[in-house]
């Protein structure tokens, strides 16, 4: 800095000196204004992006929370069909066993005969037969389960029992009512009319009868292996069930309609318990 004794000179020259110092001043901050505008401008970038993807992301938070929603809705009303579905006895509506009077009935057909009533035609027992036979059958396959020397053949009114002379829980494959290990001979029928020519008619019944009661007795065997809650009301025991024969004579008509009335007891037991552990 100049004296006062100094000439003009000499304070232009301190002047200049001062003039470029704050020039050179003004440049540094101006860089450094123009180094902070950019910082700036970055940071306002990258918060134009926070606050975007913030937005997005609200949005889509707010979207998964009313899916989450409807899911939870649709969750509770299949919840709640499933558990009106799982109460259904699919088995009991395709096949009703009911009675008439007197009578056992499978889907609305009689089965059995008394003398003090009217006579039940043998068109109604043959058809109300062939139902219990399938109902047995379907039982049986939702299972998996396998007679050991029976094969149930439901074919309506003239459904039959095949016996064969090898043991079929052992075959792996399924065994076919035209395999070798059946003939005619061992097919039983449940058809019966006593108009019927066949040969020895009620005898094949009978027989067909006594067959069908020993699938109900290995299959309900089987279900109490299964379930040691249920038992069957109606014990068998060779060609009886609940004590009484299951073979149709005439003159015992009474005897015979309640051991009907009993197999049809059994079937339904076996049906309500298919239902309640059995999946489609």
């Amino acid at each position: 800095m100049p004296s006062e004794g100094d000439g003009p000179e000499a304070h232009i020259l301190h002047l200049r000196e001062l003039l470029k110092a704050v020039e050179a001043r003004r440049i540094t901050l101006h860089r450094r204004r123009a180094l902070v505008e950019k910082k700036r401008r970055r940071l306002q970038g990258l918060l134009d992006l926070w606050q975007s993807l913030n937005n997005s992301a609200a949005e889509s938070l707010l979207d998964l929370s009313e899916n989450h929603q409807a899911t939870h809705g649709s969750e509770l009303s299949a919840g709640a069909r499933l558990e009106a579905l799982t109460q259904l006895n699919v088995a009991n509506d395709c096949f009703h066993v009911w009675h008439s009077g007197p009578f056992a009935t499978m889907n609305g057909c009689s089965i059995g005969r008394l003398p003090a009533f009217a006579a039940v035609e043998w068109i109604d027992i043959n058809a109300g037969l062939g139902q219990a036979i399938l109902l047995l059958d379907t039982l049986v396959k939702q299972t998996g389960f396998r007679f050991r020397r029976l094969e149930l053949v439901p074919f309506g009114s003239f459904s039959k029992i095949l016996r064969s002379p090898c043991d079929l829980s052992d075959v792996e494959t399924k065994v076919m009512p035209n395999s070798p290990r059946f003939t005619a001979s061992n097919a039983m029928s449940f058809y019966y009319d006593e108009a019927n020519l066949a040969f020895f008619p009620r005898r094949n019944m009978n027989a067909a009868l006594v067959a069908f009661l020993q699938c109900v007795e290995e299959f309900g065997s089987h279900v109490e292996g299964l379930d040691p809650t249920i038992r069957l009301p109606h014990r068998v025991q060779d060609n009886k069930i609940g004590g009484l024969p299951i073979v149709f004579t005439p003159g015992e008509e009474d005897t015979w309609n309640r051991a009907l009335k009993y197999l049809l007891t059994d079937l339904k037991w076996l049906s309500a318990w298919s239902a309640r552990h059995v999946l489609l």
